[in-house]
């Protein structure tokens, strides 16, 4: 009965914009790590509900930070892009997180991004820090890891990893929890109606 409750829970906060997070994850009293990938704007205040909620120390986004515009595609829609984004990345950047690292995507303006962040780190593809004894690789595609991280955040599609024993985490098919103490890792879904807010630019015709 509690497994149906709990389903049902999830469903309810999904289809309001919402982010379940379990009871075990609610009393998690460790530093963690949130790591999310690919957001189009409808989930930017569910996001941000999100961290403030968990309090996360660390935030990792792994690009594509407003996934219904894809610039790569259409680069007249940069002043939408602009005006999306910049809200958010204030929103960021005014949690509680110690750390927040931004990976670019391939539908990113690396110059916006300069130009607004403050407090951020803009990291690479490739990039490899180190936290309590662990190694975290960064990358918008899983093929430009780096091949000795311990634990490793990307994004951009859901293409399978590397048989190893290194540990891969995907932002687009949810968003990740990491404890940083155990390194226990838990998922979290994103709000109904993510998927296809993604694939929303897809279909932009040029101006």
């Amino acid at each position: 009965m509690r497994s149906v409750v709990k389903s049902i829970d999830k469903f309810l906060y999904s289809i309001t914009g919402q982010c379940y997070i379990s009871e075990e994850l609610l009393n998690v009293k460790e530093d963690l790590i949130l790591h999310i990938s690919d957001t189009p704007s409808i989930i930017f205040s569910s996001i941000i509900r999100l961290i403030n909620e968990l309090k996360p120390r660390i935030i990792i986004h792994t690009g594509d930070l407003v996934d219904n515009i894809k610039l790569e595609l259409y680069p007249s829609m940069l002043p939408d892009y602009e005006k999306s984004l910049k809200p958010f990345l204030s929103a960021l950047e005014k949690t509680e997180a110690d750390e927040l690292f931004i990976v670019p995507g391939n539908h990113d303006s690396l110059s916006f991004l300069k130009d607004n962040i403050k407090t951020a780190h803009i990291v690479p593809e490739g990039t490899v820090i180190s936290f309590n004894s662990k190694t975290l690789g960064f990358a918008h595609k899983i093929e430009n890891l780096p091949n000795s991280a311990n634990y490793n955040f990307y994004g951009h599609n859901s293409d399978t990893f590397p048989n190893n024993d290194r540990v891969y985490l995907n932002g687009i098919s949810n968003i990740n929890i990491i404890s940083m103490c155990t390194w226990k890792i838990y998922n979290i879904l994103y709000p109904i109606g993510t998927n296809e807010a993604r694939k929303i630019g897809m279909t932009f015709k040029t101006l």
